[in-house]
C-alpha cells in the first residue's frame, strides 16, 4: 500500500516537473507571431504572458526553484522506495529509472513538445506560472537579491568596452579607401554592410497607412479596383482588416487571371484564403540583415512587421530594403522615384532613387557618359561615387555642367537632390 502511494506521488512530481520545463520553454521562446495570436484569440493567456515576461528573471528563478523542489522530492521518494524494496536489484532498477523518466518525461520530451506547439502550452501553462510567481514572490526576491544578483555582477562586467560607433567605422573605411588600402567598390560594399548592420526594419518599412491588403472575402470587382489602385504585384490578405489577422499574401497576376479569363461576374465573391501564402511576422525593431537573412532562409520576399505587443505596424519588402540603402529599384515596384519636378530655370529636384539610365534623356544636355561612374545605378549612388563616402543633407558634388546638392535623406539612403545645370560660360575649365 506504502509503495503504490509512493509510485503515485512521483508520477505528480514528474508530471509537475515535466510542465516546469515546458513552460521555461513556451514562455521564453513566444515569437511575436505567437504573441500576436494569443492577443487575438487568448486574450486572457496573453495577458498572463505579458505579466510574467515583464521580468523574466524573476519568472526564470521561480520556474527553476519550483522544478528543483520538484526533482528533489522525487528522488527523494524514488530513494525510499529503493530502501524499502526486496532486494539490491530491484532497488537499483528504481534509482535508474527514476532517473531515466526525470531525464526523459521531466525534461527532453515537455520541451520538445512546448517548442513545437509554444501558443498551446502557453495558454494552458502561463496562468499558473503567473499564480506560482506570485505564491513565490517572497522567495523569488530573497534569492534574488542575495544569490542571483551578486552572482550577476560578478560574472558580467559593469563597465563594458565602448563599442565602435558607426561614424568611427566610416571614417576608418575611408580612411583605407583613400590610402588604396581597400578598393573603392569594395569601400562601398562594406559601407552598404554597415548601413544594414544600422538601419532597423521600420527605417524600410511601408507604414500601415500605406499598406496594400484586401479582404479574404472581397468581391472580384473589389480585388480588381484594389490591383488598379495600388499597382504593386502582391497585396496582403487579411480576415476583415489587419487587426482581425492575417491570412497571407496573394499574386495579383495570379488572383486576376481566372477574372479575365472566365469574365467572372464583378459582385461575386472572391475567398483569397486558399490562394493565399504564409507570410512571416517580422519585429519592427530587428535589422535589415536579420531581415534579409529571413527572407533567405523563408524563401519569400515580404513581411508583416509588428510592435512589441504583436500589433501590426507596417509592411517590408525585399524592394524597401533596396531603396532604404540607395540602391537600383526592382523592376516592377512603384515609379514614384522617376518623377523629376523642375523648380526653375535649368534647376529640377529628382529623386535620389531615379536610375542613371534615365540620366541621359532628362540631362543629357548637361553632362556626358564618361562623367559618370558607371558603377553606379542611380543618383544616389552618383552622389555616392563622387564624394567617396556615405552623403548628407547639405552635400554638392560636380558632373560636368551639373552640380547634384542632396536636400534630403531617408535614413542613409539619398531621399531628393536638387539638380542645377550651369551655363557653358559658369562650368568649371577642364585643365
Amino acid at each position: 500500500m506504502v509503495e503504490a502511494i509512493l509510485f503515485a506521488c512521483m508520477a505528480v512530481l514528474l508530471a509537475v516537473s515535466g510542465a516546469c520545463s515546458a513552460t521555461e520553454t513556451a514562455l521564453f521562446g513566444l515569437s511575436h507571431a505567437d504573441r500576436s495570436s494569443l492577443a487575438l484569440h487568448h486574450p486572457r493567456a496573453s495577458r498572463a504572458a505579458l505579466s510574467a515576461m515583464a521580468r523574466p528573471r524573476g519568472t526564470l528563478i521561480t520556474i527553476l526553484v519550483l522544478n528543483t523542489a520538484v526533482n528533489v522530492t522525487f528522488f527523494v521518494l524514488s530513494s525510499v522506495l529503493s530502501a524499502r524494496s526486496d532486494s539490491a536489484a530491484i532497488g537499483a532498477a528504481i534509482g535508474i529509472g527514476s532517473l531515466l523518466a526525470v531525464i526523459v518525461l521531466g525534461e527532453v520530451l515537455p520541451k520538445l513538445l512546448a517548442n513545437a506547439h509554444r501558443v498551446a502550452f502557453t495558454v494552458v501553462l502561463a496562468p499558473l506560472v503567473l499564480i506560482a510567481s506570485r505564491t513565490l514572490g517572497p522567495l523569488r526576491v530573497l534569492l534574488d537579491s542575495v544569490i542571483v544578483g551578486p552572482l550577476a555582477r560578478v560574472i558580467v562586467p559593469s563597465e563594458r568596452p565602448p563599442a565602435l560607433r558607426t561614424d568611427e567605422l566610416e571614417s576608418l573605411l575611408e580612411a583605407c579607401s583613400a590610402e588604396g588600402l581597400i578598393e573603392r567598390d569594395d569601400h562601398r560594399l562594406l559601407a552598404d554592410v554597415v548601413a544594414l548592420n544600422q538601419l532597423r526594419v521600420r527605417d524600410a518599412m511601408t507604414p500601415r497607412g500605406r499598406m496594400a491588403w484586401i479582404a479574404a472575402e472581397s468581391t472580384n470587382a473589389e480585388l480588381v479596383e484594389a490591383a488598379r489602385s495600388h499597382g504593386l504585384a502582391s497585396l496582403l490578405v487579411c480576415e476583415g482588416t489587419p487587426d482581425d489577422g492575417v491570412v497571407g499574401i496573394v499574386k495579383v497576376r495570379e488572383v486576376l487571371a481566372p477574372i479575365a479569363r472566365d469574365g467572372a461576374d464583378p459582385s461575386r465573391r472572391a475567398d483569397l484564403r486558399d490562394a493565399a501564402s504564409p507570410v512571416p511576422f517580422v519585429p519592427d525593431r530587428s535589422r535589415l540583415d536579420r531581415l534579409l537573412a529571413l527572407f533567405s532562409e523563408r524563401g519569400v520576399d515580404t513581411a508583416v512587421c509588428v510592435d512589441e505587443t504583436g500589433s501590426i505596424t507596417g509592411m517590408v519588402g525585399l524592394d524597401d530594403v533596396v531603396r532604404a540603402l540607395g540602391l537600383a529599384p526592382i523592376e516592377g515596384g512603384s515609379r514614384e522615384h522617376e518623377r523629376v519636378e523642375r523648380l526653375g530655370p535649368n534647376r529640377w529636384a529628382v529623386s535620389g532613387r531615379l536610375p542613371v539610365h534615365d540620366w541621359a534623356d532628362l540631362f543629357g544636355a548637361g553632362t556626358t557618359a564618361s562623367s559618370l561612374d558607371r558603377r553606379a545605378s542611380t543618383v544616389g549612388g552618383l552622389v555616392m561615387a563622387a564624394l567617396g563616402r556615405l552623403p548628407v543633407a547639405g552635400d554638392e558634388v560636380r558632373l560636368g555642367r551639373l552640380t547634384l546638392r542632396v536636400e534630403s535623406m531617408m535614413g542613409r539612403a539619398v531621399e531628393r537632390v536638387v539638380v542645377t545645370l550651369m551655363e557653358a560660360a559658369d562650368a568649371p575649365e577642364k585643365p
